[in-house]
């Protein structure tokens, strides 16, 4: 006569013990010395999905010039699984603060596009790119195809205006959204 035992622990559920009744049908209680028991455990667990990025400065500040120019930001992410990451302009490129509301002046630009690259430090990492004019109304969706645990990276913007830029400040928010890809098609 052989009894099977059945083990389930979940981290989620808690514990529970299966007893099975032996296969000819009897009852109640029972031990012997001479059978053999066969305990089965089976072991559930689950992590939890954690992708964060962390940008020290939430406002970079820099001069343009009327020729080509770049600027960069350091971050540190971290996630337990493929990283997804969607980036948005609010303005499509840096504004004039009086965008709209002066004059235009001819061999003037008051709206300066700019290109993106995401980069971050992990082997075999995909460096992300976007151009600041087509992340505005739909924004940029990448995978960088490896898990960043624990990982830098850096943020670098560049531009090269096409005409003289008229004095003042410019602006543009850029939303950076990381997300873990868990292998799935899942959508943000």
């Amino acid at each position: 006569m052989r009894i099977s035992m059945s083990l389930a622990i979940s981290a989620s559920i808690g514990i529970a013990v299966l007893l099975s009744q032996p296969a000819n049908g009897t009852s109640g209680y029972y031990s012997s010395a001479d059978e053999t028991v066969d305990l089965k455990l089976k072991l559930d667990g689950y992590v939890k999905p954690n992708c964060s990025i962390d940008i020290p400065e939430n406002k970079l500040w820099f001069t343009i010039y009327d020729d080509a120019g770049q600027a960069s930001v350091d971050f540190a992410v971290n996630c337990n699984q493929p990283l997804k990451v969607e980036v948005s302009s609010l303005n499509g490129g840096l504004r004039h603060e009086a965008f709209n509301r002066i004059p235009d002046y001819e061999g003037f630009s008051e709206f300066l596009p700019y290109d993106i690259s995401l980069a971050i430090n992990a082997p075999d990492a995909k460096t992300l790119l976007f151009e600041s004019e087509h992340i505005q109304t739909t924004p940029g969706r990448g995978s960088i195809n490896v898990i960043p645990y624990s990982a830098d990276g850096t943020l670098d913007l560049s531009w090269s205006p096409n005409e003289p830029l008229i004095a003042g400040e410019y602006r543009d928010v850029i939303e950076i959204r990381v997300a873990g890809d868990g292998g799935s098609s899942s959508q943000w």
